[in-house]
């Protein structure tokens, strides 16, 4: 898995037209020769291909062995093998790997695309254990996670294949290791039937995915960024973009990228000067960022006992008990006990049985038993939450920038898959990847947690990250450690406000703020 993982991206669309396999190329030295054929897309048969993370020579013995297993279907029955059926079939071969000592199984994914008369366009995605099934749109190899995020947002179930050829591009230019997507680090194949019946498998020459580049505007997002400023105003234009010979409104809008650059008072300027033109990622903390805790701790727990038939907790007392037990269990089981792979219940369980303990309230086992269980599911839930009312159009604006937003926090499961989708602070809409202490094993302020987000994004640099959160301890201080930028919340006019100011750090009040600072000159400064 970790030489899947290590390998470059793949990323396959199903259009109504056609299928889509987009791979990156990773060159892993200059001093490598260059191939002159295809890397990640192979032809298995006339109606099927596919495309390959992992490890080569392992891909190679597979892929040799699904051409025999065509070729002997066609010879047999005359007529071409169903895609499902070879897929299944090599995926048998792939499963029984892992059935015996001695052997060690196939380390590469596979995406297969292909048509046949009984479904149609069809797209599979195949792991080491011999598991597969149908996809819409999927991706294999690094950054998969972050592309799957952004295929579910953006896929239609009516888009063509030239659609999906732009939206391929889109994802891989965002997740892609490399800061530029040009057409020697990417290879393009398509499955589509011609007029006449035939199906065709297709790759796509160099030049023409230059072409494609330029259609969808990857390069002049490239030419926006800081990488290229030293080349846009050289020869460099003329020879990979004018010769082209694009249509008219293409050329305005190239002009209009490169006028970003002239050092005048186009409107552009302050966009070009400010942190955003920066950035390809922005996390966000959570709790007391986004969300705050609604009431007291005391009103929940005393509804839990009034369920139950028992008199309401003093909330002075319970507040201080939970203080004191929670500490106490986040030092003994860190991470909501993930290293001593203790159940989520269990520890919550546990930390709520000693706050009422420490309160001065001991409950039979019956009776505990019926409040913690009401306790538990309030909290989650949206009940005891209350969402800023900047925070979701705030995401949804970095989003719509073309930035990947990360949440990072010290929470549990519960947080991304039940209280902030209730909150209506969806991913794919609102948020593109979680990192949640109790999922990962690592929580804040360790900095590894940031580090995970980094990797999450796609294995983006530190300085193309801002990172908004609302403690200097566990927020600013950690993320800007390993190089990220830092922005600090106070939204409750805290008394350390101040020093942090004075420490350097750039504190404002709400997002809107926010959103106001990372677009002007200052944030760049």
């Amino acid at each position: 898995m970790e030489a899947i993982g290590n390998a470059g991206t793949a990323i396959g669309i199903l259009s109504k037209d056609g299928v889509v396999l987009v791979g990156e190329k990773k060159v892993t030295s200059k001093l490598l020769q260059t191939s002159t054929s295809t890397e990640k897309m192979y032809k298995i048969d006339d109606h099927v291909a596919c495309a390959v993370a992992g490890i080569m020579s392992d891909a190679n013995i597979l892929i040799n062995t699904a051409r025999v297993q065509a070729q002997r279907y066609t010879f047999s029955y005359q007529e071409p093998m169903p895609v499902e059926q070879l897929v299944q079939s090599l995926c048998d071969t792939k499963q029984g790997y892992t059935q015996f000592g001695g052997l060690r199984p196939f380390g590469v994914s596979f995406l297969f695309a292909g048509w046949d008369k009984n479904y149609g366009f069809q797209l599979y995605m195949s792991d080491p254990s011999g598991n597969y099934g149908g996809w819409k749109a999927a991706a294999i190899g690094a950054n998969n996670q972050a592309a799957q995020s952004m295929l579910k947002q953006d896929y239609k179930d009516d888009i063509t294949r030239e659609e999906a050829v732009e939206l391929a591009l889109k994802v891989l230019s965002k997740t892609m290791d490399s800061t530029s997507l040009t057409s020697d680090k990417l290879e393009l194949a398509e499955v589509f039937v011609l007029p006449s019946g035939k199906v065709k498998y297709q790759v796509v020459s160099p030049d023409a995915l230059s072409k494609l580049l330029v259609k969808s505007g990857i390069l002049l997002h490239v030419l926006a960024s800081g990488d290229c400023l030293n080349c846009v105003r050289g020869p460099l234009i003329c020879d990979t973009i004018w010769s082209f010979h694009l249509s008219i409104n293409w050329k305005r809008l190239i002009r209009q990228f490169l006028n970003i650059f002239n050092f005048g008072d186009s409107p552009y300027n302050s966009f070009i000067m400010s942190l955003l033109s920066k950035l390809r990622c922005i996390t966000v903390d959570v709790t007391g960022t986004l969300i705050a805790y609604k009431g007291e701790l005391g009103d929940y727990y005393c509804m839990a006992a009034k369920s139950v038939g028992q008199p309401c907790p003093d909330y002075k007392r319970m507040h201080e008990g939970f203080k004191l037990a929670y500490k106490e269990m986040a030092s003994n089981y860190p991470c909501f006990g993930h290293a001593a792979k203790m159940p989520n219940i269990i520890w919550w369980k546990t930390c709520v049985r000693d706050s009422f303990i420490r309160a001065g309230y001991h409950y039979d086992e019956e009776t505990f038993e019926k409040v913690f269980r009401r306790i538990y599911a309030s909290f989650g839930s949206a009940a005891p939450y209350s969402i800023f009312p900047d925070s979701q159009p705030f995401l949804r604006w970095v989003r719509e920038q073309g930035l990947n937003v990360g949440l990072v926090s010290n929470a549990e499961y519960r947080y991304q898959d039940v209280i902030l989708p209730a909150l209506g602070l969806n991913q794919g809409s609102e948020w593109d990847f979680g990192v949640f202490s109790g999922i990962e094993g690592v929580e804040k302020p360790d900095p590894r947690i940031y580090e995970i987000a980094l990797k999450r994004a796609g294995n983006i640099k530190p300085e193309e990250v801002l990172h908004i959160g609302d403690s200097m301890r566990k927020d600013y201080v950690p993320a800007t450690s390993i190089g990220m930028h830092g922005l600090l919340l106070d939204r409750f006019k805290t008394s350390d406000a101040e020093e942090w100011r004075k420490s350097g750090a750039v504190v404002l009040p709400d997002l809107e703020a926010a959103k106001e600072w990372i677009t002007s000159e200052k944030s760049a400064r």
